[in-house]
């Protein structure tokens, strides 16, 4: 039961209590709620491990919810979508597992719109990420006629699927740490094809179920830069998804010109640097940990990894290639791996340290999830002049 000893072990008493009373099932009895974690964890556990299995499921999808916005990145989401009274509620408690079960008691649909922001951020750095050049501070129409009127004009779109549902949400997420009202997210739900897995009936007879999976597909609006950002498969289908969006929603038919994607210039890696940062933004240390070169003949790689902190990638490739030394020689840089430590702070008492991969001429590996993952991005990356024009988010 490792997920059920994750949530327990890390969730003070009373809001475990808390949740078992509000949800109805029967356990508690000889627990000692106001007493420490490890005292608690064992009789715990004896007692949901004897649930009917249907409650103990049910019990398992929650932990499931719950320990998935405990991390960082789910904490920042919470925040972005709690009000300003829930914010300072979840700025105090003790835990971040306590912060989650109690927006997931008190106001699920918060949380779930925080479950998607979450999800949403997470796909900017993949296939089913893009963005899209729109006009700023306009409104983001929400009424039900508007949200009908996108969900007709997305179920004709997707008829090859058959007679599906859509149905459209719309909520506000606030930019927290920038001090300024944010992203306008839109979160469309529709079915997907008729499939027919086969089921048990009873003990010993097989069936099929017929039904239509639901599937997702993500909006954004930054009434600021006016980006609208989409996720969704099929990149040939995300501009007619983008224009309905806007078409619908902000009252404006757009040509769907795509926002230009940010370059990396890993020229600026061949010479030995310093990463200087600001000492409020706790940077510990940045290390070139990984280069990856090609050959100007176009045929050969060579990678070289820095294992330890002690020499520099520099430093071992002069080392181990003298004259041969990719740095001065016939290569360019293909992709990097930066090492970014961060000193301790009260999301992480032990300090972090972030990864970061850059690969030519757009590729980085990091989102804007969390407050670190975003001052590399915005700040960082164009201050060392790795990052070039545009300067937009994308």
């Amino acid at each position: 039961m490792p997920l059920f000893t994750k949530l327990f072990r890390n969730t003070p008493g009373p809001y475990l209590r808390d949740y078992f009373e509000r949800c109805g099932i029967a356990v508690g009895e000889g627990i000692d709620w106001d007493g420490g974690n490890s005292t608690r964890l064992k009789p715990l556990l004896a007692q949901v491990e004897a649930l009917d299995p249907i409650v103990r499921a049910r019990l398992r999808t929650d932990a499931e919810h719950i320990i998935g916005m405990a991390g960082e990145v789910g904490q920042a989401a919470l925040m972005t979508v709690a009000t300003p009274e829930q914010r300072e509620a979840l700025a105090n408690m003790e835990s971040p597992y306590a912060r989650a079960l109690w927006m997931f008691l008190h106001d699920f649909p918060r949380f779930r719109h925080a479950e998607e922001s979450s999800s949403f951020d997470k796909a900017r750095t993949g296939r089913t990420w893009e963005a899209f050049v729109a006009p700023i501070n306009l409104p983001v129409r929400r009424d039900e006629d508007q949200r009908q009127a996108l969900a007709a004009e997305l179920a004709e779109f997707f008829k090859g699927d058959g007679n599906v549902n859509v149905q459209v949400e719309v909520f506000d997420r606030d930019h927290v740490e920038e001090g300024r009202e944010g992203l306008v997210q839109v979160i469309v739900l529709r079915e997907g094809s008729l499939v027919s897995p086969l089921v048990f009936k009873d003990k010993t007879n097989l069936e099929p179920l017929p039904h239509r999976p639901v599937g997702e597909i993500g909006f954004t609006y930054d009434p600021v830069s006016g980006v609208i950002e989409v996720v969704a498969q099929g990149k040939e289908k995300r501009e007619q998804l983008v224009r309905s969006f806007s078409r619908t929603l902000l009252g404006r038919d757009l040509d769907a010109e795509r926002v230009p994607v940010r370059s990396y210039d890993l020229s600026v890696f061949m010479a030995e640097r310093d990463f200087g940062a600001d000492p409020a933004d706790r940077v510990k240390s940045v290390r070139l940990q990984l280069v990856k070169f090609l050959h100007s003949d176009g045929r050969t790689n060579v990678t070289i990894e820095a294992k330890t902190p002690h020499e520099s990638i520099h430093a071992a490739a002069e080392r181990l290639f003298h004259e041969r030394n990719p740095f001065h020689g016939d290569y360019t840089i293909h992709e990097v791996m930066l090492s970014v430590a961060f000193e301790p702070d009260r999301q992480n008492p032990r300090g972090r340290t972030v990864s970061v991969k850059l690969r030519h001429p757009n590729g980085c590996s990091i989102g804007e999830t969390c407050a670190k993952e975003r001052l590399i991005r915005r700040k960082y990356l164009p201050a060392w002049g790795v990052a070039v024009a545009p300067d937009v988010v994308a």
